[in-house]
């Protein structure tokens, strides 16, 4: 599971998350703004199984040299995690494609992809299928060699959609 460390959570929450890891389980802390998220990867290193950088960073139009600073910060702090990157896929590719790294080891360990068909108001029927393509795209951008988790995500106003999974609060998870 994720743990949102990107200030949404007092400390004492996001120790507690972490004390409560049952040993073999995963547990990914997300990071936010990197001047406060840093940090977090001393006070939790060897205790989580990894990090997911800033989300999204093709969305937001974070350069390839950024993000791979970040990785190699994290891997100096906490050499023995797995370092994700999470981009935004759609059907017909990533937006901002300069801003995906496509090469393991650089930015990332593992790469998450994301799309939110339910943001849009889609039929499950058609979330699957662009799903499908999203997919397709991601294997043509990354290569049949990278480890990609393909995530089929909720967005925040999907909980006004009749059926949807309803998204959680940061004080639910406690």
């Amino acid at each position: 599971f994720v743990i949102p460390a990107n200030g949404e959570l007092e400390i004492s929450v996001l120790d507690a998350l972490v004390d409560a890891i049952v040993p073999g389980e995963a547990a990914i802390l997300g990071m936010g703004a990197w001047d406060t998220s840093l940090p977090l990867v001393t006070r939790y290193r060897g205790r989580v199984h990894g990090w997911l950088t800033v989300g999204e960073p093709n969305l937001y139009e974070i350069p390839v040299a950024t993000q791979r600073q970040w990785y190699a910060d994290v891997k100096q702090a906490d050499p023995g995690a797995c370092v994700y990157a999470n981009y935004y896929m759609a059907p017909w590719g990533p937006p901002h494609p300069e801003c995906v790294d496509t090469t393991p080891g650089l930015s990332w360990d593992s790469v998450m992809v994301d799309y939110y068909p339910l943001h849009w108001g889609e039929s499950d029927h058609d979330a699957a299928s662009k799903l499908g393509s999203v997919i397709v795209a991601t294997l043509r951008i990354f290569g049949t060699g990278a480890r990609i988790l393909p995530i089929l995500q909720a967005a925040w106003n999907s909980q006004n959609i009749p059926g949807a999974l309803r998204p959680i609060s940061a004080s639910e998870m406690v």
